[in-house]
């Protein structure tokens, strides 16, 4: 392998970024809007309070929490890899 030029680098980055920007907004009007869960007034109620108390954490919990989800992804790519050798 060779290197990876910083700006082919970038639009990859940029590229994943809005499509799983807009995937979760496709996700979450599905869950929400479709699925007629927000209909009650105190769902949607807590819906926007757990949304607020996301959205206004510090950083470096969001930070924690991301090291955290990318491991789990790892495992879950490296059990599926395993399975399929030893399978």
């Amino acid at each position: 392998g060779g290197q990876v030029k910083m700006r082919s680098l970038l639009r990859n980055w940029t590229v994943a970024w809005i499509f799983n920007f807009f995937g979760c907004l496709v996700w979450a009007g599905l869950l929400g809007y479709c699925s007629d869960s927000l209909e009650d007034v105190g769902q949607s109620d807590y819906a926007i309070a757990v949304a607020r108390k996301k959205a206004f954490q510090p950083w470096f919990n969001t930070f924690l929490k991301a090291i955290g989800a990318n491991f789990m992804v790892c495992i879950g790519v490296w059990q599926a890899t395993c399975a399929e050798e030893v399978a």
